[in-house]
Order: structure tokens, then C-alpha cells, then sequence
């Protein structure tokens, strides 16, 4: 994964990810959110069908990262 502001980060998964890698990609996501980047990730885990709910429970991550 790259950022808009061109940081690597290195998620590449061909099942479900890892809790602790979903937490991770929503840390970074919520960051450059409120640092007022755009931001977007795109799961590359179709064929284990588990692209779905991986992005569901990021972006229920993503939020709570963001609640003060």
C-alpha cells in the first residue's frame, strides 16, 4: 500500500487478513485521514473471497481510530 503522501506500506495478503494487520492498515488510514490526506486501500484478497469483510472491518477500525 502507498499513501498519497508517497509512504510504503507493505500489506499484500492472499486470505483474510490478520486482526492485527486490519488494526494496522486502519492506523495508517486514520492518520493520513486527519492529516487531511486522502486515503483509500485496496484489499487484494478476492479469491479467498475475503476482500469484503476485510474492508467492513477496516473501516469499522478506521472510525474508531477516529472517535476522540
Amino acid at each position: 500500500m502507498r499513501s498519497r503522501t508517497g509512504e510504503e506500506h507493505p500489506f499484500h495478503q492472499g486470505s483474510a487478513y490478520s486482526p492485527e494487520c486490519l488494526s494496522a492498515i486502519a492506523e495508517v488510514l486514520a492518520r493520513d485521514a486527519a492529516a487531511g490526506v486522502e486515503t483509500w486501500f485496496i484489499f487484494d484478497n478476492t479469491a479467498a473471497f475475503a476482500a469484503t469483510g476485510d474492508a467492513l472491518t477496516a473501516r469499522r477500525l478506521v472510525e474508531a481510530w477516529a472517535e476522540p
